[in-house]
């Protein structure tokens, strides 16, 4: 019994008895599958739900998070907040400057009976954005009750909310994501960056989610080898936006906790991205590959599989 409670607090909703009949696991199944085809969306009224995920450690997905955000924030009549949802590694406190004495964790412990007081009291502010920072204390995965509260809250109190994620697709994550109505797959072109994107990119379509997937290349270099439509054709994934390689600019505007200066190549990415949450989702059009690269195509695959 206690390894069930935890495996009910780990997420697992459906117990089938060892014992059971054959039938009972082809119904278990069939259920299963009917709920991922039927995933349940957002309600239509409230704000909006922006998952950013990285492909690995290091790919920068925080530091696009909080910039976006924070430039997000800036337009009139426009409430939005950054969650910081990775509890062993939390960088949004120190890249926004902040001295916070509240966490997520503490959201969480309040998330039953979450109101206007209490959350004035746990949220941080950078300006005009409001942010929910993390403490590094590696704590267990809270109840994914508990993540619905919180996201039933955001959308009430806000217009839009940016969510930094951890790299592991544990329950709380997992939830984001099928809350969300757009999620940000972030990663370079280092091979082993878009190998990993392309295996994160399959496990979310097997969630149902490919129609909210979009792709976010960091740190692009135009003349790579690793294109911005060669990535998109082997993820089977449009990017929405390229970053551009100014590792120095990102990181001291992080370590400063300064805003990127919009007029630069890199700050008008962020804004663009920015304008793209705030606004309706621009489609991209998909490329018609050419013959020659139909025949490239596998022996990319299987170097990004080799990689």
């Amino acid at each position: 019994m206690k390894i069930l409670s935890a495996l009910m607090r780990a997420g697992v909703q459906d117990y089938i008895p060892a014992s059971a009949a054959l039938g009972a696991f082809r119904d278990a199944l069939c259920s299963s599958i009917e709920k991922l085809r039927g995933k349940p969306r957002q309600s239509g009224t409230g704000g909006e739900i922006a998952a950013f995920l990285p492909s690995k450690p290091g790919s920068g997905a925080s530091t696009i998070a909080a910039h976006t955000a924070f430039i997000a924030s800036k337009y009139p009549k426009k409430r939005v907040l950054l969650v910081d949802l990775d509890r062993d590694a939390p960088v949004q406190a120190f890249m926004n400057r902040l001295r916070p004495e509240h966490f997520l964790q503490e959201a969480f412990a309040n998330s039953h009976q979450m109101d206007g007081g209490i959350w004035a009291r746990i949220v941080s502010q950078r300006g005009e954005l409001d942010i929910l920072p993390a403490d590094a204390d590696g704590s267990s995965n809270p109840e994914i009750d508990r993540m619905k509260e919180l996201l039933g809250f955001f959308r009430r109190a806000y217009d839009l909310t940016c969510i930094d994620l951890p790299g592991p697709l544990d329950p709380c994550s997992t939830e984001v994501l099928l809350e969300a109505k757009r999620i940000y797959l972030v990663c370079t072109q280092e091979l082993a960056s878009v190998h990993i994107a392309l295996r994160k990119a399959e496990r979310l379509k097997r969630l149902g989610l490919g129609k909210e997937i979009r792709m976010v290349l960091n740190r692009y270099a135009a003349g790579h080898v690793m294109s911005k439509d060669r990535i998109a054709d082997l993820a089977g994934v449009p990017v929405e936006v390229t970053i551009p390689n100014n590792y120095a600019l990102a990181s001291a505007s992080a370590e400063n906790g300064s805003n990127v200066d919009p007029s630069t190549p890199l700050g008008k990415s962020y804004l663009a991205l920015a304008q793209i949450l705030l606004n309706d989702r621009i489609e991209i059009p998909r490329r018609q590959r050419k013959f020659l690269e139909f025949l490239y195509q596998p022996f990319l695959k299987q170097q990004s599989t080799s990689a």
